[in-house]
């Protein structure tokens, strides 16, 4: 059925936006920690690493954002099911 079909591509994209999320916080992580040992480095190198700590920062948020929207669309995919399944009984 297209309706399980659909939901089954959504739970699949929903579980490689978690591991791009996790993925993400860990190199989130490396980032924060290499910044954290660079106090002594030269300045430019840490607002480079600044910068791309807040970039990831930004990247979690969207990945975040789309995965809450897909977690919507299967809640309104599974509610639509159950009602053509109530039509049909």
């Amino acid at each position: 059925m297209k309706v399980s079909q659909d939901r089954t591509d959504l739970q699949e994209h929903n579980n490689q936006l978690n591991y791009l999320v996790s993925k993400l916080k860990s190199e989130l992580n490396e980032k924060d920690s290499l910044i954290g040992r660079s106090v002594n480095d030269n300045d430019g190198e840490l607002k480079a690493l600044r910068l791309q700590l807040e970039s990831k920062k930004n990247e979690i948020n969207q990945i975040q954002a789309s995965n809450r929207d897909l977690r919507l669309a299967i809640k309104d995919i599974e509610a639509e099911g159950e009602r053509k399944r109530r039509e049909l009984a």
